[in-house]
């Protein structure tokens, strides 16, 4: 940890300027500009719908900086950018474009040490990219919504500032009604981590939110061990957390690390001690980081699932409300 830790203090590094959310050119995805999210592999019968979707997404990416030099990203950093379209983006928040809009900020995102930081540095530097994200949804609220049902989701980083967002501005509030599911994957979760939201037990329960971080079987994470010992873990195979193994055959496809192609019926998985562990049958192109982390992978190895399960949350929320997706468009 020591090689990613930034050689200064937070109040001795510049903070990069703030995003203006009123251009478009600081949303990594926005249903008014060509952009990653429009994006599908080459898999029989996916298409983007966003210009007919009933439900809008707002996604937060997960940490894709790495820097011993800043605490915060730069949003104008086009080499960053590009990362972070490639490996978040397109391959998590593009799984949502058949069924939702999809509205993508990008953020000064926090370093990765940021997590692992004991002096301070690294809960303001999460402070300051949390501000960024607030301040997005509210732009989002004020000049997009219109009244339209919502889904969240985010990974890594991106669920840290999104249980937060939820906290503020869902969580007991008259929001909530709007919220159909929040998929917060790659951080450890309790179950009652909010008041009024409860953990989503069923594949159309709304109202709720669904977690999970993905490692190899057997595996118990050696960082954030406390908290994932405590963790509610939703297994993408089935929507349930009741410890069981679901088999390969649920499995409905994964996206390929470079988006070319889906590959069905490659992992099995079961919640085990609030973490997924899966058996995976393709190791190529799937490679997990040391001690079998599959965690940067968590919504990618359940493209399809995921794809698939949004949709039946969308269609149990319009029934629910006594709705229909043709009066939000």
């Amino acid at each position: 940890m020591v090689l990613i830790r930034p050689r200064k203090d937070f109040e001795a590094m510049k903070t990069p300027s703030p995003p203006d959310y009123s251009d478009i050119l600081n949303w990594a995805a926005h249903p008014d500009k060509r952009d990653v999210t429009d994006l599908v592999p080459d898999y029989p019968g996916l298409k983007n719908n966003q210009s007919d979707a009933g439900a809008d997404l707002f996604y937060i990416h997960r940490t894709t900086l790495i820097s011993r030099f800043k605490w915060n990203a730069d949003v104008g950093n086009k080499k960053l950018n590009r990362l972070t379209d490639k490996q978040a983006i397109r391959n998590q928040a593009g799984i949502f474009n058949e069924s939702c809009r999809i509205f993508a900020p990008r953020y000064r995102q926090a370093t990765l040490f940021s997590f692992f930081d004991k002096n301070g540095n690294g809960e303001k530097a999460l402070n300051l990219a949390y501000h960024d994200v607030r301040e997005a949804f509210l732009f989002y609220m004020k000049n997009y919504n219109h009244e339209r049902p919502l889904v969240i989701a985010a990974h890594s980083q991106g669920a840290e500032h999104a249980t937060r967002l939820i906290r503020e501005f869902f969580d007991g509030k008259i929001l909530n009604k709007k919220l159909i599911v929040a998929y917060l994957t790659g951080m450890p979760l309790q179950k009652d981590a909010f008041d009024e939201i409860p953990f989503g037990e069923s594949s159309i329960q709304t109202g709720c939110f669904v977690t999970w971080s993905t490692f190899g079987w057997g595996i118990h994470p050696n960082y954030f061990a406390e908290a994932y010992k405590a963790a509610v873990c939703t297994n993408p195979l089935t929507w349930e957390n009741n410890g069981a193994l679901a088999g390969f055959e649920k499995h409905e496809g994964a996206v390929s690390p470079g988006f070319r192609k889906i590959h069905k019926n490659i992992i099995a998985a079961k919640c085990e001690r609030g973490v997924l562990w899966i058996r995976n049958r393709k190791p190529v192109p799937f490679f997990p980081l040391p001690l079998k982390n599959y965690v940067i992978m968590d919504l990618d190895l359940f493209y399809i699932n995921v794809r698939e399960n949004v949709k039946q949350r969308i269609d149990a929320w319009f029934t629910k409300n006594n709705s229909s997706p043709e009066l939000t468009k």
